[in-house]
């Protein structure tokens, strides 16, 4: 009997085991089990959960507690192993003399897969149907587009659901819902080009869906189209066309489907894109004729009319304003063809919308773009006009960006020349950097020193440092330096000269941060050399203050603070004031020298040659230091008028007690004739280069 019931079993195609229900010793498995899961260890260690189930442990969802002698106990449950969904069958039996556990598992997974199939698309027919309700009621037709690739993304729990709109010979991801932990792609699938889909327009024009099961296939046979589709990490998608009158609208899309099969997919896709497609009609006839009226057609954007019809009547609080000025677009257009000049422009209306949001976004010029956003923090709005300077920077966009923020604007015309300002110092900027034969806006390294933000960015990130000059008095020992800072391309290493970056920085108003960056190097430096007991109370070293630094609120005040927080008394730092500062009030300039000079600091009057040998600075301004240009110094050796006059400032220094450095010294000849006129310290190539610092400490303090 018990032959005939093996051989039963043996020849059943369910899967049936039994085991010991108190060791979980797997006695027995049928043919169809050993084909599934692998045979028997003949020494007994089989277990149960650990063959059926996979686990090292007995199964927590074990039955054994439920079972008796007299009737099947009936459960059901999906093998993590063969991944298929079975009906279980459980009983205890006397097996080979001892009580045993049989079961007997049924293979559901069909009917399970129909059931499955049956349920999504009663859910997937109600979500169209709420998903139509939606796009009817709501005005905002962008909105409801996107609640409904939201429900249907939930639906099929995909990985992305989308909508492309055509328009010409290009498409663009009008709308995106992504899952949580997707990335959203929409910002990079704009202005593509309609070749891309040729393939699925095939599908499209035969009103027929166009499903991808596995883009894996697509590497040999489209291989253009599997790069683009692997790169967003797209494994399957299933899209439909969206049409209006024998017109190709464009389509909506699913990526990476984990519900439904995709012939089942698309049927639902197929209505709700029926419904979509009106909408979008809709959107486009009501788009273009407000467009004519109030946008620009080109852009896609609000026009300048626009502009001041929606923020020209009422006052703003909290208000900022970011404007783009597309750079050189004329000669883009001459060079290039019109074409790709408006291309570019598109390009620039398209970064600002994606920044700000394509509502806020007016076309105020030919080549101008205005954002503006309103009840914004001032902190909220610089940090995000700084990080699309960035992007459009590292994307190498040529625009150049002006922003402000007001607290209350009763005109928008205050805020808007505000920026006009702001956007001429710029443009300054960049003429002053390609004057200089400097191009920062094609060279990504070192364009990022000379955009908003892009000072404090480089120091932050190590960028700018100083070398050391020696100045060397009458017995050519070293008794001062003077610290000249120098700023290194983060890309390529090498060092930029200051002419290039220096006015620029200047003009944008951000050449303080580079000032203050380089005193607070000075300080450190010279506590470290004080600890050494490389220099005294008597040696100082000169660091450069812009015209714009000294200009500002607060500056002394800073730099007193500065020197102090590093423990230094003030008469070993050399304040410099450079010649662009001399350009700037002179009676403000000479009440900056005086109260440095009552705090204990020394200042320095550099570049006094020539062309700037004004005399009237003795009479105004307590200078301890006066540095001879060296364009006095170059005429010494052979034009006795210069030489004259230089012998008698150095006599007129040392009658005031100012100490004389002569700059730029390069000749032996030229040395002796300043020591023998008395000219107290000598700053040149002869006497020492300009070096790192770990240079100059060889070379003076070894």
């Amino acid at each position: 009997m018990r032959e005939l019931l093996e051989t039963l079993m043996e020849e059943l195609p369910e899967l049936i085991y039994i085991s010991d229900p108190h060791t979980y010793e797997l006695l027995y498995l049928n043919e169809a089990g050993r084909r599934t899961f692998g045979e028997l260890s003949p020494d007994g260690s089989s277990r149960c959960h650990r063959v059926l189930q996979g686990l090292e442990e007995p199964c927590p969802f074990c039955t054994n507690d439920v079972l008796g002698h007299e009737s099947f106990y009936s459960w059901e449950i999906t093998n993590p192993l063969t991944n298929r969904h079975y009906l279980l069958r459980d009983k205890l039996i006397t097996w080979r003399g001892r009580e045993s556990r049989i079961e007997i598992a049924f293979d559901l997974t069909e009917k399970e897969e129909e059931r499955a199939r049956f349920a999504y698309l009663a859910t997937a027919g109600e979500t169209v149907v709420e998903c139509i309700k939606r796009l009817s009621e709501n005005e905002d037709t962008l909105a409801a587009i996107n609640g409904a690739l939201a429900l249907m993304g939930g639906v099929l729990d995909a990985d992305r659901t989308y909508v492309f709109a055509i328009h010409e010979d290009r498409m663009n991801n009008i709308a995106e819902w992504c899952a949580p932990g997707v990335e959203p792609e929409i910002h990079l699938l704009q202005n593509l080009p309609l070749s891309l889909i040729d393939r699925w327009r095939l599908a499209f024009s035969a009103h027929k869906p166009m499903i991808i099961e596995q883009v894996e296939g697509l590497k040999q046979t489209s291989p253009e189209e599997y790069d683009i589709l692997s790169l967003q990490g797209i494994d399957s998608l299933v899209a439909v066309p969206l049409e209006s009158d024998g017109e190709l609208l464009g389509y909506l899309g699913v990526d990476n489907p984990n519900m439904g099969k995709a012939d089942d997919i698309a049927a639902p896709l197929m209505s709700l894109a029926y419904f979509m497609s009106s909408t979008m009609q809709r959107e486009r006839e009501r788009h273009v004729l407000e467009m004519r009226t109030w946008g620009d057609m080109l852009t896609n954007v609000h026009s300048r009319t626009a502009f001041y019809r929606d923020y020209g009547a009422d006052p703003l609080r909290r208000v900022g304003l970011v404007e783009a000025d597309v750079d050189e677009i004329r000669l883009v257009n001459v060079t290039k063809g019109r074409e790709a000049g408006d291309a570019l422009l598109v390009t620039v209306a398209d970064k600002l919308a994606e920044a700000y949001g394509r509502e806020r976004v007016y076309r105020t010029g030919d080549d101008e773009f205005v954002a503006i956003v309103t009840d914004v923090d001032e902190a909220a709005f610089v940090s995000d006009a700084l990080a699309l300077s960035r992007r459009l920077d590292a994307q190498k966009v040529p625009v150049t960006l002006g922003y402000a923020w007001q607290q209350t604007c009763l005109d928008v015309r205050s805020i808007a020349n505000e920026v006009d300002e702001k956007l001429k110092q710029m443009k300054q900027m960049r003429a002053r950097a390609r004057s200089a034969g400097w191009k920062p806006w094609e060279e990504s390294g070192a364009g990022t020193l000379l955009r908003p933000g892009g000072a404090a960015e480089a120091v932050a990130k190590g960028a700018v440092s100083i070398h050391v000059q020696p100045q060397v008095d009458q017995d050519d020992q070293v008794v001062g330096a003077e610290a000249l800072v120098r700023y290194a391309d983060p890309e390529t290493g090498e060092l930029v000269p200051p002419l290039t970056y220096i006015p620029a920085l200047e003009d944008m108003g951000e050449v303080s941060v580079i000032d203050f960056h380089v005193l607070d190097l000075v300080c450190d430096l010279l506590v470290r050399w004080r600890a050494c007991g490389y220099v005294d109370d008597g040696f100082s070293v000169a660091t450069n203050f812009s015209r714009r630094t000294a200009e500002d609120a607060g500056f002394i005040e800073r730099v007193v603070s500065v020197v102090a927080e590093h423990g230094l008394p003030p008469s070993c730092i050399e304040v410099e004031i450079t010649e662009s500062a001399r350009e700037s009030d002179s009676q403000e300039l000479t009440v900056v020298v005086n109260r440095l000079r009552e705090e204990g600091f020394r200042v320095a009057i550099d570049d006094f040659g020539v062309d700037n040998a004004n005399v009237s600075l003795f009479a105004s301004m307590r200078i301890s230091t006066l540095k001879l240009d060296q364009s006095l110094v170059d005429c010494i050796g052979s034009n006795d008028w210069g030489a004259a006059i230089v012998e008698s400032i150095v006599r007129l220094c040392a009658d005031l007690d100012v100490t004389t450095v002569a700059e730029g010294v390069e000749s032996p000849e030229q040395l002796a004739l300043l020591r023998a006129m008395g000219c107290a310290r000598i700053q040149g190539f002869l006497t020492g280069r300009p070096v790192t610092v770990e240079a100059f400490e060889r070379r003076w303090f070894a």
